[in-house]
């Protein structure tokens, strides 16, 4: 058999888009973040963190400085086709601890109305564990209230230790 033409699909095959995103705990700059990513890796999109790693949120306490970067550090194509928001990794709907479970529904909700405001076009979330019912809670009340946006979940592929 000859090789197919790039971009086509074998007869009777469905064609099929392999999309390409890249993943990193921080992004320092974003524009030359997503030019590296999009020009030199051929990415198609950038994941990156919605609230800024170091701010921790109390919810007994407000902060008034921001907890991230201005949205008009891209223009509104760029965030909407370009980038995939993270949410903190620290947060834990269903934490045992009253204080913190409180606090990261707050963060939860605050990242996810700010993912609503960029019009980016997914949110990735924290990964699942077993019984949690009040992330499928937030989740869910996330849908309800930003339904253009998609809500990807991080699956473990193996068993935690």
């Amino acid at each position: 058999h000859a090789p197919l033409a790039p971009g086509t699909a074998a007869p009777n095959m469905p064609s099929r888009n392999i999309e390409i995103g890249v993943s990193t705990p921080t992004v320092a700059d974003l524009k030359k973040h997503l030019a590296l990513a999009t020009d030199q890796w051929q990415a198609n999109f950038c994941v990156v963190p919605l609230a800024h790693p170091r701010y921790w949120r109390d919810h007994r306490r407000p902060r008034a400085e921001q907890f991230t970067r201005s949205d008009l550090v891209l223009d509104s194509n760029a965030w909407c086709r370009l980038v995939v928001g993270k949410l903190s990794p620290w947060i834990r709907l269903d934490s045992a601890d009253e204080a913190l479970r409180k606090q990261s529904e707050a963060a939860f909700k605050q990242e996810v109305a700010w993912a609503a405001h960029l019009n980016v076009p997914a949110v990735m979330l924290p990964p699942v564990g077993s019984d949690e019912v009040n992330y499928a809670h937030c989740v869910n009340q996330a849908l309800l209230s930003a339904p253009h946006i998609q809500f990807w979940v991080r699956v473990p592929i193996t068993h935690p230790p």
